[in-house]
C-alpha cells in the first residue's frame, strides 16, 4: 500500500472509527466479531455518499448476524462474498480512476483472474500454480518461461520469490507505461516535459534526476544555481523550498524528491516560472504535466529498487520492458494486454 501512496500508518490515523479499524486490522490478537462490527460501522457511513459499497455491507452484516463463531471458514466464507483487496479498495475510492488511479483497474483484473491460482499457491501446490498462470492469457503476459519454470519447482515459499518478484516487477512496468499514455495530464506532459521513457535516460536509472532536468528545462534555467535564484524571485522566501544542498541531492540521484510542502512549493514555483518564460503555456498546465511526471518518476524508482533485487541488468531490463509496455498500449489502446515478456 505504500507503494500505490496510500501508507497504513496514515489510514491507522484517519479520526473516528475507520482509524479504530485500520488499526485493529494490524492486531493479531484482535477480536474478528469487533473487527467486523467496527466495518460495518464505517461502511454504514461511507454508503451514504459511495453507493459501490454496498457489496461489502451486506457481506459483513451476513456475517455478523449469524450466531456461528468467527472461525476462519466463516472467514471464507466472508472472503467469497467480497471482491478482492483491490476490488475492495476501489470500491472505497472517491477519486476518478482514470486519473492517478488508473493502475487499480488492471490490478483488480488480475486479482480476479488469480482466484484459483491463489488457492493452489496457498496449498503449497507450485506446479499446479505455475500450470494455471500459463494457461490464462489475463496472468501469463506478465510471465517468462524461466520463471515459471521456478515457481513450478520450488520446494517452499521463500523459493517462489524471485519468479514473483519478476512477475511484479513487469505488471509495474505494465501499468506505470499505462498511465504514462492515459492519464488525464499525460498529452500535457508530453508536450511540456517530453516522453515519460526519458525518466529512465542516463548511465543509470535514476528517475528522480531526470525528473529533476524537466523541471529545470521548464524554466529554461542554466543550472540548477540558476534554477533555484529564478525560484527565489518574488519575494519567495528561502525556507519554503528545498534547499540548495537538498536539490544536489537529487541531481545526483543520491535521494529521490520526497513528497513534502517545499517540494510542492518547488513544483508550484516551477509552473509560474514555465509560464513568465512561455505565455501560452498557463501556470496549471505546467504544474498538472510535472506532477505527472512525477507520480511516474515515484513508480518507476520503487520498480527499480525491486528489479535491483532480482535482474542481473536491472537498467537495460527496465528500460527496453518499459518501451515495450508502452508501444503496446499505444498499438492495443490499452484495451488489453497480449504480450509476452522474458
Amino acid at each position: 500500500m505504500k507503494i500505490e501512496g496510500v501508507p497504513v500508518h496514515e489510514m491507522e490515523d484517519t479520526a473516528g472509527e475507520r482509524g479504530t479499524l485500520f488499526r485493529y486490522l494490524r492486531r493479531q490478537d484482535a477480536s474478528p466479531r469487533r473487527i467486523a462490527e467496527l466495518a460495518i460501522s464505517s461502511l454504514l457511513a461511507l454508503a451514504k455518499t459511495n453507493s459501490k459499497v454496498a457489496i461489502h455491507l451486506d457481506a459483513f452484516e451476513a456475517v455478523a448476524k449469524s450466531d456461528a463463531p468467527l472461525t476462519d471458514e466463516v472467514a471464507d466464507r466472508l472472503a467469497a462474498k467480497l471482491p478482492g483487496y483491490w476490488g475492495c479498495f476501489l470500491a472505497g475510492v472517491r477519486r476518478n480512476p482514470a486519473r492517478s488511479l488508473l493502475f487499480i483497474s488492471t490490478y483488480v483484473e488480475i486479482e480476479q483472474a488469480s482466484v484459483v491460482a491463489n488457492a493452489a499457491f496457498a496449498s503449497g501446490d507450485y506446479g499446479a500454480t505455475a500450470e494455471i498462470v500459463r494457461a490464462d492469457p489475463t496472468l501469463q503476459i506478465f510471465w517468462c518461461e524461466e520463471s515459471l519454470q521456478r515457481l513450478a519447482s520450488a520446494q517452499d515459499l521463500r523459493q517462489t520469490l524471485s519468479a514473483r518478484l519478476h512477475a511484479w516487477v513487469q505488471l509495474q512496468l505494465c501499468v506505470i507505461a499505462q498511465a504514462s499514455i492515459f492519464e488525464a495530464d499525460a498529452a500535457q506532459a508530453l508536450t511540456l516535459c517530453g516522453a515519460a521513457e526519458k525518466l529512465l535516460d542516463g548511465t543509470r536509472i535514476s528517475p528522480g534526476v531526470q525528473w529533476l532536468k524537466m523541471a529545470k528545462q521548464l524554466t529554461g534555467a542554466s543550472s540548477l544555481a540558476n534554477l533555484r535564484e529564478q525560484l527565489l524571485r518574488d519575494g519567495t522566501a528561502h525556507d519554503s523550498l528545498p534547499s540548495e544542498a537538498t536539490i544536489k541531492r537529487w541531481s545526483r540521484g543520491a535521494v529521490f524528491p520526497q513528497q513534502t510542502p517545499a517540494l510542492q512549493v518547488f513544483v508550484k514555483r516551477i509552473a509560474e516560472r514555465s509560464h513568465i518564460r512561455d505565455p501560452s503555456v498557463s501556470a496549471d498546465q505546467a504544474y498538472a504535466a510535472l506532477a505527472h511526471m512525477y507520480r511516474i518518476a515515484n513508480r518507476l524508482q520503487h520498480t527499480h529498487w525491486f528489479a535491483l533485487q532480482i535482474l542481473k541488468d536491472p537498467d537495460d531490463s527496465i528500460t527496453r520492458d518499459f518501451a515495450a509496455w508502452h508501444a503496446h498500449h499505444l498499438a492495443a489502446d490499452c484495451t488489453a494486454c497480449d504480450v509476452n515478456y522474458g
